[in-house]
């Protein structure tokens, strides 16, 4: 078995994608809730009373004050941009970083093995 120390820190950290397959299949549970509105559980629970009383919180339980959700600011015209947006900033971001972060450690490198 090869240790992790015998590869680059690039080779490493691609090897090690495949095993984040929890955080992808998070992520990709996460889009077909919000595309196909799926309601798992509690969760359907919930959203069903929001849509029918307009109650985002159980009345049962004080969770949260009548007055708070009474001065809740709820966004009406949400959209799927606005989820996105901010997903796909941090991914770009993320891999500009990676790359700018290779390329300036090989400049500062003198042809290293190690990064």
């Amino acid at each position: 078995m090869t240790e992790i120390t015998a590869f680059q820190p690039l080779e490493a950290f691609v090897k090690m994608i495949p095993l984040n397959m929890y955080a992808f299949a998070a992520l990709l549970l996460v889009f077909l809730v919000a595309l196909f509105n799926f309601d798992i559980g509690a969760m359907k629970t919930h959203e069903k009373r929001a849509m029918q009383t307009g109650h985002v919180v159980d009345p049962l339980k004080n969770t949260m004050s009548a007055e708070m959700e009474e001065n809740a600011l709820i966004n009406k015209n949400g959209q799927m941009k606005h989820l996105l947006i901010p997903i796909v900033v941090l991914v770009l971001s993320t891999v500009d970083d990676a790359i700018n972060w290779i390329f300036s450690n090989r400049r500062n490198s003198n042809h290293s093995h190690y990064v």
